[in-house]
């Protein structure tokens, strides 16, 4: 479960629009060092908590909290699309556009510890 690509302009899949920028697109396995790594190559700052050691998943799961948040929100907020296994097995591509149900919690998940 390793990987990272790079698109301009993203379009999730089943919409019928872009989004313009840059995204990165990183399988489960690979670190958040990995990713900023590869995506310092191309000159691109990612939104991170500054732990290479954790994936994208779990700094997700959490929100995604990171120095940069202030300026441009929470590591959740840049998430275009996933792919995602369900409790019963299915695997479901989620976006704006389809299983938008699961995209937005996904998105709106932030756990706090006190």
């Amino acid at each position: 479960m390793q990987g990272i690509s790079f698109t301009k302009d993203f379009k999730p899949e089943g919409c019928d629009f872009s989004i313009p920028g840059d995204a990165i697109t990183a399988a489960a396995g690979v670190l958040n060092g990995d990713i900023d790594a590869a995506a310092a190559t191309r000159n691109l700052t990612i939104i991170s908590g500054g732990q290479y050691s954790v994936g994208p998943g779990g700094y997700l799961s959490g929100g995604g909290h990171g120095i940069l948040g202030p300026t441009y929100g929470m590591g959740a907020d840049q998430v275009l699309q996933m792919e995602v296994v369900t409790p019963g097995g299915e695997i479901l591509t989620i976006n704006e556009c389809q299983n938008q149900d699961l995209f937005w919690a996904i998105r709106g998940v932030s756990f706090i510890r006190l």
